[in-house]
């Protein structure tokens, strides 16, 4: 799974995520990689002026990569509870 991490308040994205899942042999692994900053800040519907202007901003605003460990670990905890008894339910 691949996806842009961006501001849910302002059309601005700071970088990308990506899931990747692999079967195990009790189930499965996710593993996620992030990029962020530098080249990965850009303004969305690429507005070249708000570009030049908010680009340098957000480049500043960047998510605490502790606070997306946590986030992650809190998310597979969450799943973890409830994907097994969603696939014993419907395969």
């Amino acid at each position: 799974m691949c996806a842009r991490l961006g501001s849910a308040d302002l059309p601005v994205d700071v970088g990308w995520l990506i899931h990747h899942v692999r079967p195990t042999a009790d189930g499965a692994e996710m593993r996620s990689r992030f990029w962020m900053g530098g080249p990965h800040v850009a303004v969305r519907h690429g507005n070249l002026l708000a570009d030049s202007l908010v680009r340098p901003i957000a480049a500043r605003q960047l998510p605490d990569p502790r606070d997306l460990l946590v986030h992650c670990a809190q998310e597979m905890n969450h799943l973890a509870g409830l994907l097994p008894e969603l696939h014993a339910r419907f395969g």
